[in-house]
């Protein structure tokens, strides 16, 4: 088992809690496994070519905004100096969110990377960049799950969720064609809610036959 996992471990013995492993967990999961295994770039130029290059950022992307406004993007973002406060936030963010190689071995993005790319991907300018990477780095807001891991990239997933499929009548092809809208939006990552209201209830008359539909 890792180090970190089995210090986060410790934290909750019985009905105490030692926040000092939490801690500790922090330090030695940056320490052993995020900090080495974080591919090193000697500036932001050099590391927005190489990603573009492979593929991972979207290139058009950049195209919106000037070298000087990405880059202030980027050092609004590194200016708050933001620390993970707990094990779990570190461990939940390199595991889901931060971009890795393809074979899943190092990262490309540090946590701040991923949020002023997410930044400059939802604003329409660079003073509404600025301002969204403040919010984003600060917490006082942070957006759907998949809006955070596929902003900017150049083969990204959905941007929302969650989806209400409301267009769903009393009749097989509809529901075939739900039932696929579903499959397709699940794929995508997607929660799904139908909206069934328009369908007959349970012990209904179907063609003049009376009490024959279920809900199976």
């Amino acid at each position: 088992m890792e180090p970190w996992i089995e210090l986060n471990n410790k934290v909750l013995a019985g009905n105490a809690v030692d926040t000092r492993y939490d801690t500790d967990a922090l330090q030695v999961y940056f320490q052993e496994k995020v900090n080495p295994n974080t591919v090193f770039f000697h500036n932001l130029p050099e590391k927005i070519r190489y990603l573009t290059e492979q593929g991972v950022w979207d290139a058009s992307l950049f195209e919106r905004y000037t070298p000087k406004e990405v880059q202030a993007v980027f050092d609004r973002a590194y200016s708050y100096k933001f620390r993970f406060k707990a094990f779990m936030g570190a461990y939940k963010f390199y595991s889901e969110y931060a971009t890795m190689t393809p074979d899943r071995t190092r990262w490309l993005e540090r946590y701040e990377d991923r949020l002023s790319i997410t930044a400059l991907a939802r604003s329409e300018n660079v003073d509404e960049a600025l301002e969204l990477v403040h919010h984003l780095v600060n917490q006082t807001f942070t957006p759907a799950t998949p809006t955070l891991m596929n902003s900017g990239k150049a083969n990204t997933g959905r941007l929302v969720s969650c989806f209400l499929l409301q267009d769903c009548t009393d009749n097989l092809d509809s529901i075939t064609k739900t039932l696929s809208f579903v499959a397709e939006l699940s794929k995508g990552g997607g929660g799904i809610g139908v909206e069934v209201s328009n369908l007959r209830a349970r012990g209904e008359s179907l063609r003049g036959i009376q009490n024959v539909t279920n809900d199976s």
